[in-house]
This record gives C-alpha cells, sequence and structure tokens, in this order.
C-alpha cells in the first residue's frame, strides 16, 4: 500500500496535502509553464508580481521532492501503513467508494 496524492489530516491539525513525487514533477512543470506566459502576456501587472512569488515558492518546493535529492532536510515518516488511522472519501478511478479496508462498495 502507498500514499498516493491526497488531502491529509494529522491527528487532529490542519489539513494538508500530500503530493507524490511523481505527481510533484508533472505539477512544478506545468506551474512553470503558465508563469512564464503570465510573466510575458503582463509584465507589468502587481497581480502578477504577487502571484510570481507565491507561485516560484510552490515551484520551489515541488522540486524538492526529486527523488535523491540530500541538499533539503526531510521529514521521514513510518511506513503508510502504520500511520494510517482511517481513510475516508477515498475514491477509486471508476467512482466507487473505497471504505478504509480497501473494500469497494
Amino acid at each position: 500500500m502507498r500514499v498516493e496524492t491526497t488531502p491529509m489530516e494529522f491527528s487532529g491539525d490542519w489539513r494538508g496535502v500530500f503530493i507524490r513525487g511523481d505527481t510533484a514533477m508533472g505539477y512544478r512543470m506545468a506551474l512553470e509553464g503558465v508563469l512564464q506566459v503570465l510573466l510575458e502576456a503582463a509584465p507589468n501587472d502587481p497581480r502578477i508580481a504577487f502571484a510570481k512569488h507565491e507561485v516560484k515558492g510552490l515551484i520551489d518546493l515541488l522540486s524538492e521532492t526529486q527523488q535523491g535529492n540530500t541538499e533539503t532536510p526531510v521529514q521521514v515518516m513510518k511506513p503508510y501503513e502504520q500511520c494510517l488511522l482511517k481513510r475516508e472519501r477515498w475514491w477509486d478511478d471508476e467512482g466507487s467508494k473505497e471504505d478504509s479496508t480497501g473494500d469497494k462498495s
């Protein structure tokens, strides 16, 4: 069992998003392309300047997920099965609901 790109919550803390490294690289490339187009289309728009800062931070974060990166500190977790308390709203590609045991309804 492996964790997929999904919203996550750690024991009552704020929800966040886990993005698998292989998925992160696709998101990073897409964001870089979109940012480049925006900067070329409206280089003096103040909204673009703000977005550039935020999107660049996200691009940098996504880049740090590259396998083999030893420069960036990383939080190492127990295997997914040992951390998982329950799965909620887990949908497979066919649209059937899957419960925490993996049984589909």
